[in-house]
């Protein structure tokens, strides 16, 4: 992925050019296929939204912003042009690519991954209030593409799906995916970030991404707006507070990737097991015990122990 760095680092127009074709390719997928798009088409909205990352880093706000508005045009331009006009999906890369360039503009000028990373919470949750804002159109949107989907089934192979998942398919899964854009957002925010400063650190300062992740801790106080946020969550069930206190959670959970990483090293153990921990992610509780080592670490100073 280092090469997509290059092309960016090539020109102003090479970056926007390289970042608006991975982006179509991820809009391209999805309206291609909707079960293989979801598993695509957020890694693509990521690595354009890294390419973003790494000009902001790079050449400052002027280029950055303007690789992405040459990089939306030419997206727009390509949608048009072959009919792939997925208006969601498009927004969506709209705000993910606004939010990884305000979130590199703070790593940028703070020289401080900690306030890049907590700036992430923010501007993910009015990602998360936007989309519930449009939460029926969502809904109303996703609900057509599981139908869709269903309807090249065979008659056989809706009969052994079962009344009961199908249930699930067509009422359930539409509401969860439409409430489901604050997590992709955090996911591929934080990741554009890091896949961005990770391709700086390795052209032009080799170990010094692996340095400041390392050292990663938001502090003390980003533990007490968490606490206050869960608080208030309870109270005000599926209000404001619930977002804040799920974004909060993902960044505490990247925290804890932090000391896992950086224990490995320090005590000079053996990479595997974090392989194995990588490929279980997908499992609730690691996330969740992940925030937990994350939110301790501000606490105890446990890489320090």
């Amino acid at each position: 992925m280092l090469g997509l760095a290059r092309v960016a680092e090539a020109g102003l127009f090479a970056a926007a050019a390289i970042s608006a074709a991975i982006g179509f390719l991820g809009v391209l997928i999805f309206d291609l296929s909707v079960v293989f798009g979801l598993l695509v088409t957020p890694v693509a909205i990521m690595l354009s939204a890294a390419v973003l990352a790494f000009v902001m880093l790079r050449h400052r706000e002027k280029a950055a912003v303007s690789a992405a508005m040459i990089a939306a045009l030419l997206v727009i331009a390509a949608s048009l042009m072959l009919e792939q006009f997925t208006q969601p999906v498009l927004i969506f890369i709209a705000l993910c690519w606004m939010a990884t360039l305000i979130v590199a503009s703070v790593l940028l000028n703070t020289v401080s991954l900690r306030m890049a990373v907590l700036s992430v919470v923010p501007v993910t949750v009015i990602i998360g209030l936007v989309a519930s804002v449009f939460k029926v159109e969502l809904v109303h949107f996703w609900q057509y593409l599981v139908s869709d989907t269903l309807s090249v089934l065979s008659a056989a192979e809706l009969e052994n799906l079962g009344d009961k998942n199908l249930v699930v398919i067509r009422d359930v899964m539409p509401a969860m995916l439409a409430e489901s854009a604050i997590s992709w957002a955090l996911f591929i925010v934080t990741c554009g970030l890091f896949i961005g400063r990770y391709w700086q650190a390795q052209l032009f300062n080799v170990g010094g991404f692996q340095k400041e992740f390392h050292s990663l801790r938001l502090g003390r106080e980003a533990v007490i707006v968490f606490v206050v946020a869960f608080g208030l969550a309870q109270l005000f069930a599926g209000s404001f507070f619930t977002l804040i206190t799920s974004a909060m959670m993902f960044v505490f959970f990247i925290q804890g990737l932090s000391v896992l990483h950086c224990l490995t090293k320090q005590r000079g153990l053996s990479k595997s097991w974090l392989t194995g921990m990588y490929a279980i992610l997908w499992l609730p509780p690691t996330m969740f015990v992940l925030s937990v080592l994350g939110i301790a670490d501000n606490l105890f100073r446990i890489r320090e122990i």
